[in-house]
């Protein structure tokens, strides 16, 4: 698994946790940058990195679209879902935690 791996979940679920009003898009996008980084060494997880970046590059433009933001967390709640069932059992837990997380932030998206 990735170095680092617990902190970089824990971080993303403390930010995505305290919920999408104290959450700003520059914000996000550096949290987002750091994962893409490190899936990018995870030959297996090149197609997670990949959604990041469309994230990533969303959340960059002038006026991020909160509906495809949204559409692109939830996409990662179920990959991040999937993952969690092919990794090693200490990372399971926190990745499952996650996609939770995401699945929620992306509800106050809609």
């Amino acid at each position: 698994m990735i170095a680092k791996a617990d902190q970089l979940i824990e971080s993303t679920i403390d930010t995505l946790d305290s919920g999408s009003d104290s959450v700003e898009p520059k914000d996000g996008a550096s949290l987002i940058s750091d994962w893409i980084k490190a899936l990018r060494k995870e030959e297996l997880l090149h197609s997670l990195a990949d959604q990041l970046q469309t994230l990533y590059d969303e959340l960059n433009t002038r006026e991020p679209d909160g509906k495809m933001i949204s559409a692109l967390l939830e996409k990662l709640s179920v990959q991040t879902a999937k993952a969690a069932r092919r990794v090693n059992r200490d990372y399971q837990d926190s990745l499952e935690d996650l996609a939770d997380s995401l699945k929620e932030f992306s509800k106050e998206l809609r």
